[in-house]
């Protein structure tokens, strides 16, 4: 694991429970979960004040495009705007492909800590 520590949830709401008390570095979320959409946790994770600033990897099937522009609809018909993943991966993937995301985001995160940048604590 790179010495990170891996929390791993079951279900959209064991994984929104577990983000409330971990409160991880970097989130990986697959769109397909038991229990709920990815996309549906997703939106709930960015619409919470104190959440919306860990980063998400997210991970699909789908092909990016494809993804962004079912996202682009769906923002539309919500009439909210919510952000693009931090990244985005498509399935499969080699472990390496992941770890070194994780790693970007997490050193991203240490070199922008400042008040009011998007990973500022």
């Amino acid at each position: 694991s790179g010495g990170l520590r891996p929390v791993i949830a079951e279900n959209k709401t064991e994984g929104l429970q577990k983000v409330v008390q971990e409160t991880p570095s970097v989130i990986i979320l697959d769109m397909m979960i038991p229990g709920g959409s990815g996309v549906q946790m997703y939106n709930d994770l960015k619409r919470d004040e104190k959440l919306r600033k860990i980063p998400v990897i997210m991970l699909s099937t789908l092909e990016k495009k494809t993804f962004f522009k079912c996202r682009k609809i769906r923002n539309i018909q919500s009439g909210q705007i919510i952000p693009s993943p931090d990244i985005f991966l498509e399935k499969p993937l080699e472990t390496e492909e992941l770890m070194k995301a994780v790693n970007r985001l997490i050193n991203i995160g240490k070199k922008d800590s400042t008040p009011g940048s998007k990973y500022a604590e």
